[in-house]
């Protein structure tokens, strides 16, 4: 072992360490890709629970209703 080894290592080991933070930043400013990675995950996600969307959905067609027939409700309310 030489007295150079010990400064040459140093180096590669930031090298290496800096390349690792490099890339990590890379892939988090790639927002188009994490976006898909998120959608595609969602996907996979309601494929297997098709039965708590549907409810969800469901759920949420029933409140629009609700609040769309109080409205007319009460506009004819007034208008009386």
């Amino acid at each position: 072992m030489s007295a150079t080894d010990g400064p040459d290592e140093n180096v590669q080991a930031q090298r290496e360490a800096l390349a690792a933070t490099v890339g990590a930043l890379a892939e988090k400013a790639d927002v188009p890709a994490r976006v898909k990675s998120e959608v595609s995950r969602d996907v996979e996600r309601v494929k297997q629970q098709p039965a708590a969307v549907a409810a969800a959905l469901g759920f949420a067609l029933v409140f629009v209703l609700i609040l769309r027939r109080r409205k007319r409700r009460s506009r004819s309310a007034k208008g009386d």
